[in-house]
């Protein structure tokens, strides 16, 4: 048996980090914080989140199996599927996005949501920057218990919600970031850009659009898009 020691973590309000016998692991406890999803119930005409605990884990174990191997996420080691939901993977070496004044990984972090949409067909309703832990030159993905399947308006919402999340979470230099993310996504869609684009000037996404708590910041980012 294993003895560990585990400490608050500043990857997500939901884990632990935890050091066993040497090695790093982060403890994900699917039980706390599940409140913070509520806020997202206006947005179920575009965009369906899961809400239950097991729920949840269920969703992240199954991505899982198609992200392995195919883009940067870290190995799980064990998983508890009960009355309190847990998931011990290993520990990311690196700087979340969300913290990094490095233009490189924010631009990591575009290409990469890029690869998870165009490429692997999947979107992740909560693509918030430090949900992205920057490592050796790429943006590992480490929190996706929220993806779904690939669809042009459900990747508009990505984008929309990391500008949201990244001018909430991010330093002063925010829009900078918002603007290198965005471009290096939009290099890596290639053709496949135009569909997003498209989608963004839905009418849905333009009326439950989270940048819409400052109006501003909404006109911004949709100059910035059609700007690409």
């Amino acid at each position: 048996m294993r003895e560990c020691s585990c400490r608050g973590s500043g990857l997500t309000t939901s884990s632990l980090l935890c050091s066993c016998r040497g090695e790093d692991l982060v403890v994900k406890d699917y039980s706390r914080k599940g409140v913070k999803w509520l806020i997202t119930l206006p947005y179920a005409p575009v965009y369906r989140y899961i809400y239950s605990p097991e729920g949840r884990l269920r969703n992240e174990l199954k991505w899982y199996r198609s992200l392995r191997g195919a883009y940067p996420v870290p190995r799980i080691v064990a998983y508890c599927i009960g009355e309190k939901p847990l998931l011990i993977r290993e520990y990311v070496d690196g700087e979340p996005v969300s913290n990094s004044l490095d233009e490189d990984a924010w631009k990591a972090l575009g290409s990469g949501l890029a690869r998870l949409h165009f490429s692997l067909g999947m979107v992740l309703g909560d693509p918030n920057p430090g949900n992205f832990i920057y490592s050796l030159g790429e943006a590992w993905l480490v929190d996706f218990e929220q993806a779904d399947d690939y669809t042009p308006q459900k990747a508009a919402w990505d984008l929309l919600v990391l500008a949201a999340t990244t001018i909430t979470l991010a330093s002063p230099l925010k829009w900078r970031f918002v603007e290198a993310a965005l471009s290096s996504y939009r290099e890596a869609a290639g053709d496949r850009w135009s569909e997003v684009l498209e989608s963004l000037g839905g009418v849905r996404l333009k009326l439950l659009n989270p940048l819409l708590v400052s109006p501003l910041h909404a006109l911004r980012f949709y100059r910035l898009a059609r700007s690409l």
